[in-house]
């Protein structure tokens, strides 16, 4: 009996650790997983971040939200029927949430809780959850004074549409930054450069010269001046993709964007 009763306990001790084990290694990979997924976050808290939210009937939604003045913009884009969203309105877009069975007629707040509590039914460019859940949660904390919200119904008058465009998109502490930027089109193709300085001044850049290089070249890069890279050239960074490299010295701007032919496709 007594032999039979040793075997019995062993044997529940076995299958105890067998689960506890099993346990662990479930929560080790919870862990792991949301550990992979906060490093491949891309809204970090500090800088402007702008989402593009595509739902029923081919509505965009536009949410900008700005850490550095604590605020939250809202573009309500209509007739867009198709149009390529940065082409058309001319505004940089740090990720993408497509989801052609959500009506879109909510409120930021709202439209944010959506994405996180049903992220799965989204195809997502450049964010994962984490990002869906601080950018709710981040909203949830703005009082409704400040939140912006911009219709724009297209076709309008372009002049019309950056000045409406720029009262949402403007990024505060690049804007107050103030460095000069100078941009080089070396793509060899016509009109790249002045899309880009629109691009930037709608979200507050300081454009001072667009030129265009006598010489084509393939690769694209934004120089900085000073020690380490500004606000402003990190967020330009973020937005355009390209690689940041030291300038020697200060010429006629803080910042020289050139874009090569490897770039043309960004803009």
């Amino acid at each position: 009996m007594k032999f039979k009763k040793a075997s019995y306990l062993k044997g529940n001790r076995l299958l105890f650790f067998f689960f506890v084990g099993v346990i662990i290694l479930i929560i080790i990979g919870i862990i792991t997983k949301v550990v992979i997924t906060y490093m491949h976050s891309s809204y970090d808290g500090k800088q402007q971040f702008i989402l593009a939210v595509y739902g029923k009937g081919r509505e965009v939604a536009v949410i900008v939200a700005s850490p550095d003045n604590k605020s939250l913009g809202l573009l309500d884009i209509k007739n867009l029927k198709g149009q390529s969203l940065q082409k058309t309105i001319v505004i940089p877009v740090d990720a993408e949430a497509i989801n052609q069975d959500l009506p879109l007629n909510v409120s930021e707040t709202k439209l944010l809780q959506r994405l996180f509590w049903q992220f799965g039914n989204f195809h997502t460019r450049g964010m994962t959850v984490i990002d869906a859940l601080r950018l709710y949660l981040f909203s949830k904390s703005l009082k409704s004074d400040a939140k912006t919200t911009q219709i724009i119904t297209l076709p309008m008058n372009q002049v019309i549409l950056n000045q409406q465009v720029q009262t949402v998109i403007t990024d505060h502490t690049l804007y107050k930054e103030g460095q000069s930027i100078a941009i080089v089109n070396a793509s060899g193709q016509d009109g790249i450069g002045t899309r880009l300085a629109q691009l930037l001044t709608n979200i507050g850049g300081n454009i001072v010269s667009v030129t265009t290089s006598q010489e084509d070249q393939a690769t694209s890069t934004i120089g900085y001046t000073g020690t380490n890279p500004s606000y402003t050239a990190t967020r330009l960074q973020k937005i355009l993709g390209l690689t940041l490299v030291p300038m020697q010295s200060k010429g006629l701007s803080d910042i020289m964007i050139t874009v090569g032919s490897k770039g043309v496709k960004k803009f």
